[in-house]
């Protein structure tokens, strides 16, 4: 009764959930701010600006391995996310690792939109299709804990630098 894609959209549903609950800065929630402006869209989004991973699923791997871009979200869905990337690709079919290191998610999408915005930089709408399993992609989250580690250590090196168990004192 229920075919294969429907399981794979509702998984992607609950997936998408868990990150934008578990991502919700209740301290910043302010009550006089209005809700954003739904331009059509038959799901409401939320402003996330979560770290995210795009691996175009081109099919030729000719410079040996596939070409990773690093970027943000600007909102996130249940269905899907706009992503800030600083290089404007013809993106269709993808690969997506999303979220945090306490809240990550790998998916495929589907490009549906593409905006350039200038100097290079564009910003892409992506139909969320499928959460994959993370063990299919240990490398890329090998690969993204390694640039944690780095950024924790120059954050530590840096006496100018906030971390987050730093708070002002009045």
């Amino acid at each position: 009764m229920f075919g294969l894609g429907n399981r794979k959209q509702i998984e992607v549903r609950c997936a998408m959930t868990r990150l934008i609950n578990q991502t919700l800065d209740y301290a910043s929630l302010a009550s006089s701010e209005e809700p954003p402006e739904l331009k059509d869209r038959s799901e409401s989004r939320l402003v996330r600006t979560l770290p995210v991973f795009l691996i175009p699923c081109t099919g030729d791997d000719e410079n040996g391995g596939p070409d990773i871009q690093i970027g943000f979200t600007a909102d996130v869905s249940c269905f899907g996310v706009s992503v800030l990337l600083s290089d404007t690709l013809n993106l269709q079919e993808l690969v997506l690792m999303i979220g945090d290191p306490k809240h990550r998610k790998v998916m495929r999408g589907t490009c549906r939109y593409r905006k350039p915005l200038g100097m290079g930089t564009c910003q892409y709408g992506i139909r969320l299709d499928e959460v994959l399993n993370d063990s299919d992609y240990a490398p890329l989250l090998k690969y993204a804990t390694a640039l944690e580690s780095k950024a924790q250590q120059v954050i530590a090196g840096n006496p100018n630098a906030a971390s987050q168990g730093v708070v002002a004192k009045k």
